[in-house]
């Protein structure tokens, strides 16, 4: 592992080229959900090196480092809530648990601060299909094919017998559990054994579940390799929001690719982020155009503590205050980009 000897972050570097790109190249497109129209550009694509302490947090503008650790944590730990997020030191989830509209009407939302299945919750509870429809469907032609002499009465009083049986779980503190996939805890026992079967995916994009969470996945997939114990990312991002989110995303990137390593026993090389749609928000264009004049400045270094050795440790003891360090910061300014509802 190399340590910083290169006076300015590459990832940092490529992050300005981007913006100079989006801002020289880009077209306006109206967005329906704020109101707002943005200068997009479609696909980009920046190498991250994971061999190396170098962390690529923004140095022309201050920018927060924890708020980043806590979301990536949270969605390893599958979180729904924003209190959770916000004892992982990040309020990031603040207004979507409590300030959208069409979370706020949701039947499916459970209160204060709820976020419902995001991210890691959607990746740690992915549903198994059922082969012939939904599952009361397949439910009640298993009992007819299991009865095929009985009379109506009969099979409807099975599955009379079959609805008290779940009531009763439920009571007991036991109710029925549907089959899932933790896609996250698959990827981790496999990379553990050295294993690569050519599909080691970790995605959070699923349509038949965006209805029971606060808001679609941004960076939604996540595709690790491995080749001779040497491990590789390739993130995607279907939407990205240059002013807030991208700062941040990198970073992320960069950590899931470190952390992942790390808990698996494998050596991180590189990771590889691709963004598709890549938008800057109207109200944040001067702002954007203030930023990429000012200097880069050295790149700080991380640590993160070495006796981070499981996805247990993540799940149970990992705090992002108390085990991730950052290093010679120093940066520009603020620049208080307004979060677009």
């Amino acid at each position: 592992m190399t340590h910083n000897t290169n006076p300015q972050n590459p990832v940092e570097l490529a992050y300005i080229e981007l913006n100079r790109r989006l801002l020289k190249e880009g077209k306006w497109v109206y967005n329906d959900r704020t109101g707002e129209r943005c200068l997009t550009l479609i696909r980009h694509d920046i190498e991250i090196d994971l061999d190396t302490t170098m962390y690529p947090l923004a140095t022309t503008r201050r920018a927060p480092f924890l708020l980043g650790i806590g979301e990536l944590i949270g969605y390893m730990c599958a979180y729904s809530s924003a209190a959770q997020f916000r004892a992982a030191n990040t309020r990031s989830w603040d207004g979507n648990a409590n300030g959208t509209e069409a979370w706020l009407a949701n039947k499916n939302r459970k209160g204060t601060d709820d976020v419902g299945l995001i991210y890691g919750g959607v990746a740690r509870n992915w549903p198994v299909s059922r082969p012939d429809g939904d599952m009361l469907s397949h439910t009640v032609h298993e009992v007819i094919e299991s009865m095929p002499n009985a009379s109506q009465a009969e099979i409807v009083a099975e599955l009379s017998k079959l609805v008290a049986e779940h009531k009763a779980k439920a009571a007991s503190g036991n109710p029925y559990q549907p089959a899932k996939i933790d896609l996250i805890r698959q990827v981790y026992e496999n990379l553990k054994q050295g294993k690569d079967n050519r599909g080691e995916a970790i995605t959070f994009w699923n349509p038949g579940m965006f209805h029971l969470g606060a808001l679609r996945p941004c960076m939604f997939e996540h595709w690790f390799s491995l080749i001779n114990r040497e491990l590789t990312l390739n993130s995607t991002q279907r939407s990205v929001d240059m002013g807030l989110g991208l700062v941040s995303n990198l970073c992320q990137v960069y950590l899931f690719g470190k952390l992942m390593a790390q808990i698996t026993g494998n050596h991180a090389k590189k990771a590889h982020w691709t963004g598709y749609n890549i938008h800057l928000y109207e109200s944040h264009v001067p702002l954007m155009e203030e930023q990429i004049t000012r200097p880069v400045q050295p790149s700080p270094e991380i640590w993160i503590n070495p006796e981070i050795k499981t996805l247990e440790d993540i799940e149970t003891w990992v705090k992002p205050k108390n085990d991730f360090k950052l290093i010679g910061y120093n940066s520009g300014d603020i620049i208080d980009y307004e979060f677009i509802k």
